[in-house]
C-alpha cells in the first residue's frame, strides 16, 4: 500500500514528469490541429463558393463573357483572394471541369448499376438516361462553353496535359464496357473496337448536343420543332450502326421504358 510520501515521490519522478509533458504536448497539438482544420475547412468553403459562382456565371453568360472580376464580385472575395485560389481563367475553368465531370460520371455509374436491360438495349437506355436526360443539360452546357472557348488560338501548349490532370476519370470506359457486354451476348457487332467506338459515339453525341445548346435558335437548316428530334435521330443511327445482324432494337420502346428508369434515377 502506497503512503502519501510514496505518491508524492512518484508524482515528482522523472517518469511522471515525462508523462505529463507528453500529455500536455498532445493537448497542444490537438488544439493546433483543430485550428488548422478550421482554417482548411474555411479555405475549402471559399473555393467551393467561387466554383459555384463560376458555374452560374458561365451558364448564364458563357465562358467568353465571364471575367475573373465578375467571379470575384459575385463570390464576395477580392481579386487578390481569387487569384490565390486560381491562377487565371483556364485554371478556374479546369477546376470546374473536374467537378462537372465527376458529377456526370457519378450519374453514369448509377445508370449502369440500376439498368434493367442488357446488351444493346442497355446501351440505348444508358445513353438516353444519362447524357440525354434533362438533368444532364446544365453539365452539357458547361462542356459546350468550355469547348467553344478553348479552341483555336486560345488553346495553350500544355492544354491536353492540364485537362488530363483535371479529369482523372473519363466517360469512355462505361460505354466501352457496355459494348463488350453486347459483343459477348451477340447483340453488338463483333468487328468493332469497343474503345474507339465508345469515343466516337460520345463525341458524336456531344458534338450535336453542344451545337444545339449553343445555336439551337439560329440553326437555319432546321424547320420548327426539328431540333427537339435530332438527338433521338442520332441515337437511333448510332444504335443501328453497332447492332449485330441478328438483333433488331426498338428505340421507341426503349424510350418509353426509360421514363420509369429516369424517375428511379431521381
Amino acid at each position: 500500500m502506497r503512503t502519501a510520501g510514496m505518491v508524492l515521490e512518484w508524482f515528482w519522478s522523472p517518469l511522471a514528469l515525462a508523462a505529463a509533458d507528453t500529455e500536455r504536448s498532445w493537448s497542444i497539438e490537438s488544439v493546433r490541429l483543430t485550428g488548422s482544420g478550421r482554417k482548411e475547412r474555411q479555405t475549402e468553403l471559399t473555393r467551393e463558393r467561387i466554383l459555384a459562382v463560376a458555374r452560374e456565371l458561365i451558364a448564364t453568360n458563357g465562358l467568353f463573357d465571364t471575367q475573373m472580376t465578375d467571379v470575384a464580385e459575385r463570390a464576395n472575395v477580392s481579386r487578390t483572394t481569387l487569384y490565390r485560389y486560381f491562377a487565371d481563367k483556364l485554371d478556374l475553368a479546369l477546376a470546374e471541369l473536374s467537378r462537372v465531370t465527376a458529377e456526370m460520371l457519378d450519374r453514369e455509374r448509377l445508370a449502369c448499376t440500376i439498368s434493367r436491360h442488357c446488351g444493346i438495349a442497355r446501351i440505348a437506355e444508358f445513353i438516353r438516361s444519362s447524357w440525354m436526360s434533362p438533368e444532364y443539360a446544365a453539365h452539357a452546357r458547361y462542356l459546350a462553353e468550355f469547348d467553344a472557348y478553348f479552341s483555336g488560338n486560345r488553346v495553350p501548349p500544355d492544354f491536353v496535359a492540364k485537362v488530363a490532370a483535371a479529369i482523372t476519370r473519363t466517360h469512355y470506359p462505361f460505354l466501352a464496357e457496355l459494348l463488350r457486354e453486347g459483343m459477348t451476348d451477340g447483340s453488338v457487332r463483333q468487328d468493332i473496337d469497343p474503345h474507339l467506338t465508345a469515343v466516337t459515339m460520345v463525341n458524336a453525341i456531344r458534338g450535336l448536343q453542344h451545337r444545339l445548346l449553343l445555336r439551337s435558335s439560329v440553326l437555319v437548316e432546321l424547320e420548327p420543332g426539328e431540333g427537339d428530334r435530332m438527338m433521338d435521330e442520332l441515337l437511333d443511327y448510332l444504335i443501328r450502326g453497332i447492332e449485330s445482324g441478328a438483333t433488331q432494337t426498338n428505340i421507341e420502346e426503349d424510350h418509353a421504358t426509360s421514363v420509369d428508369f429516369q424517375y428511379r434515377l431521381e
